[in-house]
């Protein structure tokens, strides 16, 4: 199974965004999906369900950390260079969906206001969109560096 279709597996099951696109990288990233998923779930919701940051892009981020990131002891220009990789990954992510805060992500879908966390919206799994193209944008970027 691809991971694109693995990570919309894993979220149609009711895993949050970030467990289900962080848990779809488990085969490379060395992080079992057991452990994956407790690592990822602060993350939904916009971190908590307090409406921050995507969860389908922390999930991403979190995966680019054993692929992409750096580890200890880096030197200033080794992590300059990797949060430059973070901004792109980033910058893609905004450049489909206008942005990164869920509930404007979701106002967006929705056509109007989103409450986090008690809209009924949130029940038919709308960010699916969303952790879908998180894990292509990945997906693209390791592709484009051979990994």
């Amino acid at each position: 199974m691809d991971r694109k279709n693995k990570a919309k597996q894993l979220f149609l099951k009711g895993n949050n965004c970030a467990q289900a696109v962080f848990a779809a990288f488990s085969d490379i990233t060395g992080i079992d999906e057991k452990s994956a998923f407790f690592m990822a779930s602060s993350f939904g919701g916009g971190m908590g369900h307090i409406g921050e940051t995507c969860g389908a892009v922390t999930g991403m981020l979190m995966a680019a950390g054993p692929l992409l990131g750096y580890g200890e002891n880096a030197t200033a220009e080794v992590k300059q260079g990797y949060y430059k990789e973070v901004k792109a990954l980033t910058d893609e992510f905004k450049a489909e969906f206008g942005g990164l805060r869920c509930p404007a992500l979701m106002a967006r879908l929705n056509g109007g206001e989103y409450n986090l966390p008690d809209d009924e919206d949130y029940k038919s799994r709308p960010c699916l969109i969303f952790v879908e193209k998180a894990v292509e944008i990945l997906e693209k970027k390791l592709e484009r560096q051979g990994k």
